[in-house]
């Protein structure tokens, strides 16, 4: 009896049947198996950054409304002429702990100057608010107009609290 061409290389056959599942496996499962490792790599870099810039864009928008409250303060004290209001207006942003500094800055249109009138925390200097470093701060201005004077409220916050919040 002859044997047949499977009788004579049934190893061999088995094992070039088996490697070529092996690689037709490895092909179709590879793709599959490396999109959810991309797409972790992808979601795990761009969110954090998405994060990032939503929470700056937020922060500037609350920096905004509270320069524009606290203008507001200002504005109707002054055209009052009752100063106590400017301090009892830089008093009630005390108690909002959302910003590293604020301040009331006076502009004199004849010199063309500005004078600090009040900040929080007190003792700032002009400097250290008019000439913010943008690279540290976030920060926002909001300007006012009064029968007494003009000028401009800035309210800032400290890169580095953003990232805190972010982390």
């Amino acid at each position: 009896k002859q044997k047949t061409a499977y009788e004579i290389r049934n190893c061999d056959w088995s094992s070039v049947v088996y490697s070529s599942d092996l690689s037709i496996t490895f092909r179709f499962w590879i793709p599959f198996a490396l999109l959810p490792v991309m797409m972790l790599s992808i979601i795990g870099f761009y969110y954090p950054l998405q994060q990032k810039k939503i929470l700056i864009e937020r922060k500037r928008q609350a920096l905004k409304e509270t320069a524009q409250t606290i203008a507001l303060g200002v504005e109707l004290s002054l055209d009052f002429e009752d100063f106590s209001g400017v301090k009892k207006t830089i008093d009630f942003i005390k108690e909002n702990s959302d910003f590293n500094f604020v301040g009331v800055i006076l502009k004199d249109s004849s010199e063309q100057s500005e004078t600090l009138l009040a900040s929080f925390p007190e003792g700032r200097s002009y400097k250290e608010v008019a000439l913010v470093d943008s690279s540290l701060y976030i920060f926002e201005d909001f300007a006012f107009s009064s029968n007494f004077a003009n000028g401009y409220i800035r309210v800032a916050e400290k890169f580095s609290h953003i990232e805190e919040e972010i982390n």
